[in-house]
This record gives structure tokens, sequence and C-alpha cells, in this order.
């Protein structure tokens, strides 16, 4: 069985982009911030911790404005990713 995992491009420019570079640091991420939540902004990493909420709070002070994605980092070992794909969808209406 082929495992997806489902990620949602924001629709607003700097977000997507914010998003794109968070899809590029995946793999690594995977390694190091695995079962994670993590924000990045400026395509730099500048949270990440067990809970969303606290990730998410501190990013909002980090970017002070400024566009950024916040998301899960599944381990390795989950949905079995070797053999499955990330798939992107549009941001959610």
């Amino acid at each position: 069985m082929v495992s997806t995992v489902k990620y949602y491009r924001p629709s607003n420019p700097a977000g997507a982009a914010e998003f794109d570079a968070f899809l590029r640091l995946l793999p690594d991420l995977r390694t190091t911030h695995p079962g994670q939540y993590v924000a990045n902004c400026g395509g730099e990493i500048v949270a990440s911790g067990s809970c969303y909420l606290s990730v998410e709070l501190g990013v909002k002070h980090i970017a002070d404005g400024r566009a950024y994605y916040c998301d899960w980092v599944e381990p390795p070992e989950g949905y079995n990713f070797s053999n499955g794909y990330v798939e992107v969808q549009p941001e959610n209406p």
C-alpha cells in the first residue's frame, strides 16, 4: 500500500514561498526534527517543538508580520514514506 502525505499550499504568494521552502527542507527535517512541528520564515527554520500552538505562537513573534509556514514533520518510519509520495493540494477553501 502506498501512503500519501498531503500538504496544503497557501493561496497567497508569500505564504506559498514559505511553504515551498518547507518542502525543500523536508527531507532533512525528517532526520533532524521527526515527529515535531516546525516553522520556517525567510526560508529558515525559526521554531520547532512537540506542541503546534507553542511553535505557532513562537513563529508569530519571530516573524513580526512576515509570512511563515508551520507544519508537522512526519518521522521517517511513518507513512511508509520511502514507498509513498507527497501530494500538494491548494489551500483549503
